[in-house]
This record gives C-alpha cells, structure tokens and sequence, in this order.
C-alpha cells in the first residue's frame, strides 16, 4: 500500500466500510481502562471502527473518538447515537494543527472536562513519521494543558518479519528507544513500559509490540 495520506485514506475507508474489524474490544483497552480508571474521560485516536470507544462508553467512560476515516467516524457516530452511548465522533488528521480546538468542542459536547487519557493503539505504526511528529506535539500541548497520561500501543521492528493475518497495507515498524528520544524531546516520559508477544495476539497474528504509559516529565 502506497504512502501517500490519499491511497491510505482510501485503504482504509474501504476497510471499515467492508466490516473486517472485530467488534470486541482489544487486549489494550482493558488493561488501559484499568490502569486509568481514575481519568475523566478517553481521547480515542485512529479509533478504527470504534471497538475501544464502544469498550470505554459502556464502561462509563466518555470517549472522544478519532479517525482519518471519514467511512469510520460516520458509522461511529450512528451506533453511538442509536445507543445513547456518551461518545462523540470526530473525522480529522492527526497532525491536523487544529485538532486541539476540534476535541477541546467535542469534550463540550460531551459536557465533559477534568483529566482525561489519550489512546491510541496500533496507530502509531500506521503513520508517517511527519504525522507522529505532529501527534506527539499534539499529545505533548494537551497533557501540558490538561495533565493526564498517553496510553500507547503498536508494532516493533522486532515484528516486520512474524507473520501477519491482514492484507498487506502501510505499516511503519517503530523502534522503541528511537520513539523513547522523541518522548524525551517533548518532555514526556514512560511510567510504564513492556514489549514481546503476546500482548495483541488475533488469529495466527502474535505481534510484537510495546506498551506504554506516557506522562509529562
């Protein structure tokens, strides 16, 4: 799959539309609830088809959720609206510079404010690293302004060679003490840390990845 933010955006509009995703929420979402139970809310980023938000919602938890996915957010937007579920879904980039103002609107909507979690599982490793630099400094700006903490997950370099059940597409296999430097340049650093197998396991897909805990120094 092409590189360019147009072929990926069509990639996976495509995708969500087809439904491939599973409803059930991942391995992450509940270790990241039950690890931030204490927050106000989630700001759910490259939310996909919403499993983690539908996860953190029916938990009482309000969720703003994310995505590039114009195909994604619409149909977000309808379950939770036909659920009467506390999320509000928001299409937009992630390094869009006017993300901040567009989740500071959606947290009103929800009538909500205090402390809250960004998550983002298997994004980081979806998007370039212009786009992860402006995620970071996003990140970085919102925990600066509202404390709270980064709860990440996604693929290592240790996994571009294990085998994986979905089609081919873009993936960007992230070294972790490189992303641990651009962390530290944002003056973020991991409270929590692990990485291996068995953390994201679907079907014959056994990635490895790194989890994290992020939280201004």
């Amino acid at each position: 799959m092409g590189k360019s933010q147009e072929e990926r955006g069509n990639y996976w509009n495509s995708y969500y539309t087809a439904k491939a995703v599973p409803d059930i929420p991942s391995q992450f979402a509940a270790f990241a609830l039950s690890e931030c139970r204490s927050a106000d809310f989630f700001l759910d980023v490259g939310c996909g088809n919403g499993r983690d938000s539908f996860f953190f919602a029916r938990h009482d938890m309000p969720v703003v959720s994310v995505d590039a996915s114009t195909a994604a957010i619409e149909d977000i937007a309808e379950r939770a609206n036909a659920g009467n579920l506390p999320i509000s879904a928001l299409s937009s980039a992630c390094d869009d510079p006017s993300l901040m103002g567009k989740v500071t609107d959606a947290l009103a909507k929800l009538k909500v404010s205090g402390v809250g979690v960004i998550y983002a599982r298997f994004f980081i490793h979806a998007i370039t690293d212009k786009e992860q630099a402006g995620f970071l400094d996003f990140c970085a700006a919102f925990l600066k302004k509202n404390g709270g903490k980064l709860a990440l997950e996604f693929r290592t370099a240790a996994d571009e060679n294990l085998s994986k059940v979905t089609a081919a597409h873009y993936r960007r296999y992230v070294e972790p003490v490189d992303f641990l430097e651009e962390l530290f340049k944002r003056d973020l650093t991991a409270s929590y840390f692990t990485q291996g197998t068995g953390y994201a396991k679907y079907k014959d897909d056994d990635a490895s990845v790194v989890r994290m805990i992020i939280e201004q120094k």
